[in-house]
């Protein structure tokens, strides 16, 4: 594991935790805000899963995410603050764990990505 990954794992982490800090404490009144930035990331999320694909991460991930990241914007924008920022802190455990597992623990990483790896059919 590089030095990158380190700052990127480390940047994530701590902006997550940022957004289930403001999650949790803000007023129900301005979840709105959180379920709009919200509903981008989900946007993005189903926008590269379908569009873009790349060989950096599982690909898996990327429905779970946007699923995920929908959820949270239904909830933000319903004002539901209390299913919010549990939404947030399951989303952080699970990223923790499949990013464990994805780059610390590199051989386990084909049997993460196994089901992704495309069948050929030769005719």
């Amino acid at each position: 594991m590089n030095r990158k990954n380190i700052y990127f794992f480390l940047s994530c982490v701590s902006g997550r935790g940022v957004i289930i800090y403001i999650a949790k404490t803000t007023w129900t009144d301005d979840l709105i805000f959180v379920g709009i930035f919200y509903i981008f990331a989900a946007t993005k999320y189903i926008y590269s899963d379908f569009l873009e694909p790349t060989d950096d991460k599982p690909v898996f991930l990327k429905p779970i995410h946007a699923l995920i990241y929908l959820a949270v914007a239904f909830f933000a924008l319903r004002g539901y603050s209390d299913y919010v920022w549990k939404i947030l802190v399951a989303d952080l455990m699970f990223g923790i764990v499949m990013y464990t597992a994805y780059n610390i623990l590199p051989q386990y990483s084909s049997v993460i990505c196994a089901a992704e790896k495309p069948v050929v059919l030769e005719v």
